[in-house]
């Protein structure tokens, strides 16, 4: 049983790597200034660089795929770390109440702060 268990876990995570490889390869080649496959290549690799490709590549969308994955990774270790200090699979960020916590400082926060940010629009 421990065989089948360790096969499904490693068929996953490759199938999810599988998802992040081809939606990062549209996000890199697809957009209003579209890109073929070489070209991307070429310019990561530094072996015909393009002042053109380097902009949309190195400033636009490959930073949006780097803080996508660092966003998403944050979140998958905020989740598992909650999980674990309930003990329990399902927990939500209400049970320890960090969402009154996060309304309270909101709320503190436009108090403090509601005279800046309407003299800044003047």
């Amino acid at each position: 049983m421990r065989k089948k268990t360790s096969s499904v876990f490693v068929m996953t995570v490759s199938v999810l790597i599988l998802f992040i490889l081809g939606a990062s390869y549209l996000h890199l080649t697809n957009g209003v200034f579209d890109m073929s496959v070489m070209d991307v290549l070429k310019t990561l690799l530094r072996i015909e660089p393009n002042p053109k490709f380097d902009l949309v590549i190195f400033e636009f969308r490959l930073p949006r795929i780097v803080i996508a994955a660092l966003v998403g990774v944050g979140l998958g270790i905020a989740g598992v770390v909650l999980q674990g200090i309930t003990r329990n699979g399902l927990a939500d960020p209400g049970i320890l109440g960090i969402n009154a916590g996060a309304g309270a400082a909101v709320v503190i926060f436009m108090f403090f702060f509601q005279l800046r940010l309407t003299s800044a629009d003047m």
